[in-house]
């Protein structure tokens, strides 16, 4: 294990100095006893217990450290701009690694330099500019014109020269790992969210790149799009199983969680979700990645389906809860 690494690979806890300890994914606010930044974190390990699988709410990343889905894929988060994340997706056998909306380029390319991993290739999920505004940079910086860059038909990329539409999967250049484009208009018209296979038989099935359409906790503004829009958009990645590990482009998770404890306060893991949240990032850590399956406890925007079914709710379909959330929480 590369030091600094974390394996998410199995569900419920980890094992650490011989003791079991309740993993930080939980989020239960009792489980307080969380490893600092600075722990030996190559001598712990996950422990799968039995065939009871339980999908953890989040998993969180200690601060420089790469997240290990089984032996050949890792990802770095990288914050970049003020709350902004760019994420190494990288293959361990190769030393490869595909760039994640890189919009501060820089400071990606220097992260990618001191692992000793070459980026091959760069994936944008729409063209706003702190997601795809590093890609001429880059391209420079690596001293590569012909630089692989990734982005969705319809979306207006920077320099893309690979075109991905609905459905699509790519190989990624100089590597092993292949990803399939999900197209999740809202935020932008050709927005698109990435999913990486685990090429492993170990750990969670996929990584999912998702930008500015899901959050953990909440889901982006409706720029380009409208509330069906979002609705069709999260109802795609809805389906994807309960472990795929969710990268969202930005640090929101303390805000969009506050507003879910005030759309449902009866939401146990809402709140336990965010007592969480504010640890990590009073320790200066992530709180990416979160799961599908976690999101779909405490993300009131992946709830309309549900919030609207409940007896006696104010909203009268998917889609009306989804519009109106949007609004509640433009002026939270």
């Amino acid at each position: 294990m590369a030091p600094g690494a974390f394996i998410p690979g199995a569900i419920r806890s980890f094992t650490c100095h011989r003791q079991i300890l309740p993993c930080a994914a939980a989020c239960t606010v009792r489980h307080k006893r969380i490893l600092r930044r600075g722990a030996d974190v190559r001598r712990c390990s996950l422990r799968m217990h039995g065939s009871s699988r339980e999908t953890p709410l989040a998993l969180g990343t200690r601060a420089g450290q790469e997240v290990l889905l089984g032996d050949r894929l890792a990802v770095l988060p990288v914050p970049i701009l003020s709350d902004n994340y760019s994420y190494l997706v990288i293959d361990r056998a190769r030393k490869t690694a595909a760039a994640v909306d890189p919009a501060e380029p820089q400071v990606v390319v220097r992260e990618a330099n001191a692992r000793g991993y070459r980026i091959t290739s760069v994936i944008t999920t729409h063209h706003h500019w702190d997601h795809a505004g590093g890609n001429a940079e880059i391209r420079q910086l690596l001293g590569k014109q012909d630089l692989e860059i990734i982005g969705g038909v319809g979306e207006d990329i920077p320099f893309a020269n690979v075109y991905m539409k609905d459905g699509d999967e790519h190989k990624l250049k100089d590597s092993s790992l292949s990803i399939r484009a999900i197209l999740t208009p809202c935020h932008t018209r050709g927005h698109v969210s990435f999913t990486v296979a685990n090429p492993s038989s170990s750990g969670p099935g996929a990584a999912l790149f998702c930008g500015d359409t899901l959050f953990i906790g909440g889901c982006g503004r409706f720029f380009e799009g409208s509330a069906k829009d979002m609705v069709a958009s999260l109802a795609k990645l809805r389906k994807l199983p309960a472990d795929t590990l969710v990268f969202c482009g930005h640090e929101y998770t303390i805000s969009n969680l506050k507003f879910a404890a005030h759309v449902e306060a009866e939401n146990e893991k809402v709140h336990s979700m965010l007592e969480w949240a504010k640890e990590q990032v009073a320790r200066g850590d992530f709180t990416v990645p979160s799961t599908m399956g976690g999101e779909l406890q405490y993300n009131p925007f992946m709830r309309c389906q549900e919030l609207a079914g409940r007896h006696g709710s104010q909203w009268q379909s998917e889609e009306e809860a989804m519009a109106s959330l949007r609004e509640m929480k433009n002026r939270f």
